[in-house]
């Protein structure tokens, strides 16, 4: 769903490395989950963590973070209302 989004959009996509040397930018994907597994409670995702530094290092950096949410599954069924008026 992702890959179809950035495409329609004309963005890098998203779960495709990025490295940029210039900036010592070496990551595996795009993609920052702000829930990741690997994270500590309150703590950032390490990939959002490492961009950040990255921007406060570099200013000259130009980064575009685009939020998303997926919601996979059915689509609720409509509620029926017990007196019909």
């Amino acid at each position: 769903m992702i890959d179809l989004q950035t495409q329609e959009h004309n963005l890098p996509p998203a779960l495709v490395g990025v490295n940029d040397a210039a900036h010592n930018i070496k990551e595996n994907a795009a993609i920052i989950f702000l829930n990741h597994p690997s994270a500590k409670d309150n703590q950032l995702s390490p990939r959002l963590s490492r961009l950040v530094s990255a921007v406060l290092q570099y200013p000259e950096l130009k980064v575009r973070l685009v939020p998303v949410s997926i919601l996979w599954g059915r689509a609720p069924e409509k509620k029926t209302r017990y007196l019909n008026y």
